[in-house]
This record gives C-alpha cells, sequence and structure tokens, in this order.
C-alpha cells in the first residue's frame, strides 16, 4: 500500500525527471551549400514559388523543424568586382532573398568560400539584406568582432547559440580583421577556442 506522502513524492520525481528529458524536443535541420544557380531560378519563376525547387517531402521536414540553418554560399549583392583568378564566382541581388525566407530558413553562416566572390560590398550587401529579411547570419561581418559574434535563438526555455567559421578561402584578405570585413578563420585556432569557450556561457547548446 502506498500513502499519500510517497504517493505525492513518486509524482513529485516524475515531474522533475520529465522536465529533465524534457517534453518536447528541440528539432535542429541543417542544409548544405545553398545556391540559387539559373537552373534553380528558372525552376522557382516557372513554378512560381519555392515548391518549383524544394519537394513536398522536403518543406515538411524544414516545416518541423525548430530551427533551420544552411550554409549561405554566395554573397547578396549587384556591387563589387568578381575576385580574380577564381573560376566560379557567385552572387544574387537582394531582390531574390524573398526565396530564403520561403525555404524558411532562420540562420544561415556566412563563413565559406564564396561570400567574398564580389569583395567586402558582397559580404557587406548580404548582411543588411538578411537582416532586413529577419534572417540571423554569423561567421563574416565588417570586421572581426562581428565575424566572431555568437547570435542565439531561444527555444522553449533553452538557448541555443551560434558560431560560424572557415579555413576555406581564396586568400588570406578574406579573413576578417580590427578594421576591415571578412570571415571568422580558423586557420589559428587560438580565437575560436577562445569564443568557443566564451560562447559556452550564453547558451544552453552551442552549434
Amino acid at each position: 500500500q502506498t500513502s499519500e506522502a510517497e504517493a505525492k513524492e513518486d509524482g513529485q520525481e516524475a515531474a522533475e525527471e520529465q522536465e529533465v528529458s524534457g517534453s518536447a524536443d528541440i528539432v535542429m535541420l541543417f542544409g548544405g551549400d545553398v545556391y540559387f544557380s539559373d537552373h534553380v531560378l528558372n525552376a522557382y519563376d516557372k513554378a512560381g514559388g519555392i515548391h518549383g525547387v524544394l519537394d513536398e517531402g522536403i518543406r515538411a521536414e524544414i516545416g518541423k523543424a525548430d530551427i533551420f540553418m544552411v550554409n549561405q554560399e554566395f554573397p547578396f549583392t549587384q556591387r563589387g568586382t568578381a575576385a580574380a583568378d577564381k573560376q566560379f564566382t557567385f552572387r544574387l541581388p537582394e531582390s531574390r532573398m524573398h526565396m530564403m525566407q520561403e525555404m524558411g530558413v532562420d540562420i544561415v553562416t556566412l563563413a565559406n568560400n564564396h561570400i567574398l566572390d564580389f569583395g567586402p560590398d558582397g559580404l557587406l550587401d548580404s548582411r543588411e539584406a538578411l537582416d532586413q529579411a529577419g534572417i540571423l547570419w554569423v561567421g563574416g561581418g565588417k570586421d572581426f568582432d562581428e565575424a566572431s559574434a555568437l547570435k542565439t535563438i531561444i527555444v522553449g526555455q533553452k538557448t541555443i547559440g551560434f558560431l560560424g567559421t572557415s579555413r576555406v578561402y581564396m586568400d588570406t584578405s578574406w579573413a576578417a580583421g580590427d578594421s576591415h570585413p571578412g570571415v571568422f578563420s580558423t586557420y589559428d585556432t587560438t580565437l575560436p577556442v577562445k569564443a568557443i569557450q566564451e560562447a559556452r556561457d550564453a547558451c544552453d547548446y552551442l552549434v
């Protein structure tokens, strides 16, 4: 026979266990390199929406996710000059940002080998366009502090932190510095490790 006090204690323990294990999962979905090539743009325009590019199954998976993150493998810009001696240089006008929104993208990393295909202008224009679209970004910026900054998203009662870094880019000038735009470089791991250590105190989970 279980006393009322024991039953109450068992109930409290069960509630605490449920709270620890979590009554609801946090679902994070990650896509790889995203670039809207002419083929993709034509498919989108022909269909009149993102359903011309992403099938129903993929869109359903994105819809289930609390956070959807991709690698933006191009700048949103109409400015700048194509990088010299580079076989492929990518860019799209800011007017195509709505495609990222229709995809359901919540956050992107700019730390890659194409974000500076059209120089600092492309990177700077991208961050402004993303801000206007309400999409978070990490891994690049107007200077080192911005490129290495932690961004956070709260899901339920948990804070998810994001950093973006890269050691794949065309020239040392692509690495963000104290007074020039670029990506958060990991060729020297000292600063990325420091950023990770500092970020852990500011979030429950770190990506």
